[in-house]
């Protein structure tokens, strides 16, 4: 795996922990409590993407922050966060995929 490309390995393995972190954060917020827990988990998660797109090289470019910021933002809004970290996790995998492909074009 090349430096600023997630393989899709790594996107299976995010897409299952943003997917569980999203279930998680909708239980919490049907019982009524997410609305003050959910906030401390999704900087908890914010953080945690954050590290890991860092360790697999990902820039942080219009397109690749964009998804995140926005992923983030809307997180943060009760009920309407329902797998928003999932979106977001797609939203950088298509972002950076993208331009992988015509980088690694234009070299050929």
């Amino acid at each position: 795996m090349s430096r600023g490309h997630i393989g899709i390995e790594m996107l299976i393995l995010m897409l299952m922990f943003s997917f569980v972190v999203d279930i998680i954060e909708l239980i919490l917020d049907f019982l009524g409590v997410g609305v003050v827990i959910n906030i401390g988990i999704d900087v908890a998660v914010g953080y945690v993407f954050w590290l890991w797109y860092k360790i697999l090289g990902v820039k942080f470019t219009k397109g690749p922050l964009i998804s995140y910021i926005s992923g983030f933002i809307l997180d943060l809004i009760p009920f309407i966060d329902s797998f928003a970290w999932t979106v977001e996790v797609l939203g950088v995998y298509f972002t950076t995929k993208g331009r992988f492909v015509k980088n690694s074009v234009i070299k050929k």
